[in-house]
């Protein structure tokens, strides 16, 4: 059985003023082993952040001097439980974040003096901007990595950030999804975009996805629609501290309806997913009393659904394909939970044994995992033939006996195995030796990718 030895390390870059005079400035750059780092890895439309806290004598500046701080932090295995953080700075591939800082503070207590400093990734840099220049809107005229450096390197420090297109071979034009007639025209601007609307907006008409990486802009296809070649297997029981889930069967029910504007024909245009009169959107429950059963009916009222105009196509087809990926993607917000890790390393779904262990330090956003609820019937139903001994088996161990059937047909469908699930956010927290993972989960959906 292998394990890990999660180790946080921080180099940092500051600019400290030292007078009133603007010119009077000293840059500081150095490495240093914090006391405590948290990053906290969120969707691609909210910036990642990282709150990190050292001792006063690595920096021994007061906030109200500092100019300005980028940090950068390694956190991953250190190998041994005796190994030096130091030496996680040769890995370039343990880079877990990039940004600047957003508050520096300090704080004493008795004689102990510690400075904290709260970052944000440079996806603060797109989204802090409001109502940008109109020489900075991208153009349908535009290949999309011609409109999205137009947009990087308008903002100070954006010409640093690069791109990378993955999934595709070469950059899209967006003259081929442009309405008809507005191949040269600029991308619509609405009140109060900030620049990541505008990244979003221009990857919107080729169905690509932004997010920032580190000090990259990544553009490619959803990650969830991607089935990875690893993926941790967590066990409630064995790594796991604390587990929440809930479902939200109200939304289960409820379909997507899309209204825009179809350029061709000059007519409003709506797309619905699923179709009407579907029954993922018609069936409901009706509990017959005087029976003491539940049966399902198809009622005749109209279908339950959720409206929104979609100003970002101007096709039919275009509309449907965006209703049936917004019908999915919301359809991930039904199911939902947040388990704590407390061990270094899970086992990995690649092999059955133990020595293909998963470093979770690398947990992100998009990524998959497997949890594992309530195995031991399981193991106890794993061992018996047949589905009434295994009934009798579960009401012998105090399960009750309108339940024990229903326990034993979904062990038999495989319904209550191991669960796979989406990484809505993951909380990374590394303290002198310790490590804790917090993730914030909701169900998975593929779209029949395998």
């Amino acid at each position: 059985m292998r394990f890990f030895y999660p180790r946080a390390l921080v180099r940092f870059s500051a600019m400290v003023q030292l007078s009133r005079t603007a010119e009077n400035l000293q840059f500081v750059t150095d490495i240093v082993v914090p006391r405590s780092v948290t990053i906290e890895r969120n969707d691609y439309n909210t910036a990642d952040k990282c709150k990190v806290v050292i001792d006063a004598k690595e920096f021994p500046v007061l906030p109200r001097l500092v100019r300005q701080v980028l940090i950068q932090v390694y956190a991953g295995d250190a190998g041994a439980a005796d190994a030096s953080p130091e030496d996680l700075q040769d890995d370039d591939s343990l880079i877990r974040f990039i940004g600047y800082v957003d508050g520096p503070s300090m704080g004493i207590e008795d004689e102990d003096t510690t400075i904290e400093w709260e970052a944000r990734d440079y996806t603060a840099l797109l989204l802090d901007v409001k109502r940008p220049s109109v020489l900075n809107v991208p153009s349908y005229a535009d290949r999309l990595d011609v409109a999205l450096r137009r947009i990087l390197d308008s903002i100070p420090g954006g010409e640093n950030i690069g791109l990378e297109l993955q999934g595709l071979d070469a950059w899209p034009e967006l003259s081929r999804a442009a309405p008809k007639g507005l191949k040269d025209a600029a991308i619509p601007v609405n009140q109060g975009d900030t620049l990541w609307h505008f990244v979003k907006r221009a990857c919107d008409p080729v169905a690509l996805i932004p997010r920032i990486v580190l000090d990259k802009l990544v553009v490619g296809t959803s990650r969830g629609l991607r089935a990875p070649k690893r993926r941790p297997v967590i066990v409630v029981g064995e790594h796991v501290t604390s587990y929440k889930e809930s479902r939200n069967l109200a939304r289960i029910r409820e379909g997507i309806g899309l209204s825009a504007y179809d350029t061709t024909t000059r007519k409003q245009i709506t797309a619905l997913y699923p179709p009407e009169g579907d029954p993922a959107v018609r069936a409901k429950l009706k509990v017959a009393v005087k029976k003491h059963r539940t049966v399902p009916v198809v009622p005749g009222s109209e279908d339950k659904r959720q409206w929104f105009p979609y100003p970002n196509v101007s096709s039919q087809a275009a509309l449907n394909d965006a209703a049936e990926r917004l019908y999915h993607e919301r359809s991930r917000q039904e199911f939902e939970g947040q388990l704590t890790v407390a061990r270094f390393a899970v086992p990995d779904d690649s092999e059955d044994s133990d020595d293909y262990a998963y470093d979770l330090t690398a947990l992100e956003n998009g990524d998959r995992i497997f949890v594992e609820i309530d195995s031991e019937h399981r193991r106890l139903l794993s061992d018996i033939d047949g589905f009434d001994a295994r009934v009798r088996a579960l009401v012998a161990r105090g399960y009750s006996e309108q339940a024990a059937p229903t326990l034993v047909r979904a062990f038999e469908e495989n319904a209550d195995g191991p669960l796979e699930v989406y990484v809505r956010k993951a909380t990374h927290k590394y303290e002198d030796s310790s490590y804790e993972l917090t993730i914030e989960f909701q169900n998975m959906v593929t779209l029949g990718a395998s």
